[in-house]
């Protein structure tokens, strides 16, 4: 009898080594890839600390669909193009107004000119940006049915520290996608530039056209 409760004991010793062996090997697989994904965009990348990794269900639905991410991406980026024309946009209009305006606007021709070509290009960016959210919000509107709802992989947010390229040691976040069997980075974001809360908010609103 006590060989056999000594065969049980072993049995189960064994099988909470190979569970800890398998958890070590699957973390430190993890930290890998991370890693790896993390120090590419660094300016200093041996400067790389890892602080804190936290891993939840990566659903396939709209917050966790890679045409949803990458659209939103697009769409960020298309709104800095349209707000950045827009501010051209309005300097050159107030520019024109007040040389007409002027005491001798008829003077100013050439240059009334000159700025209206400059505004007529701002609109342009304008309208193509905004044309690009549109299409954008349709294409995902258009997608919105095709999701299952299971379970497509992981998001991993991981906390780090790292050397600045002025030297200053900084913390910062990425909310990574990951697959399945947390081999390869699918999606990352830089919550220094878009957080995950703000990601999820733009899906919704490029979803309803509401995006601005």
């Amino acid at each position: 009898m006590r060989h056999i409760f000594s065969f049980v004991k072993f049995s189960v010793l064994t099988i909470c080594i190979t569970m800890m062996v398998a958890c070590s090997s699957k973390g430190k697989k993890i930290a890998d890839i991370i890693k790896i994904t993390v120090t590419q965009t660094l300016h200093n990348p041996d400067s790389y600390r890892s602080v804190e990794t936290k891993i939840d269900s990566l659903i396939h639905n709209r917050y966790g669909d890679t045409l949803a991410f990458d659209n939103v991406m697009k769409a960020f980026e298309a709104k800095e193009n349209f707000d950045n024309a827009s501010a051209g946009f309005y300097e050159k209009r107030d520019i024109i107004q007040s040389l007409l305006d002027s005491s001798n606007p008829s003077s100013h021709l050439a240059e009334i000119k000159e700025e209206k070509a400059k505004l007529d290009k701002y609109l342009m960016v304008m309208d193509s940006n905004a044309t690009l959210i549109k299409s954008l919000s349709k294409e995902l509107q258009e997608n919105e049915n095709s999701y299952d709802n299971k379970l497509s992989g992981w998001r991993v947010t991981h906390t780090f520290s790292y050397k600045a390229k002025d030297g200053d040691s900084k913390n910062c976040t990425y909310v990574l996608f990951m697959d399945e069997t947390f081999s390869r980075v699918i999606r990352y974001l830089d919550e220094d530039n878009i957080t995950y809360d703000s990601y999820v908010e733009a899906v919704d609103k490029l979803l309803k056209n509401e995006f601005k």
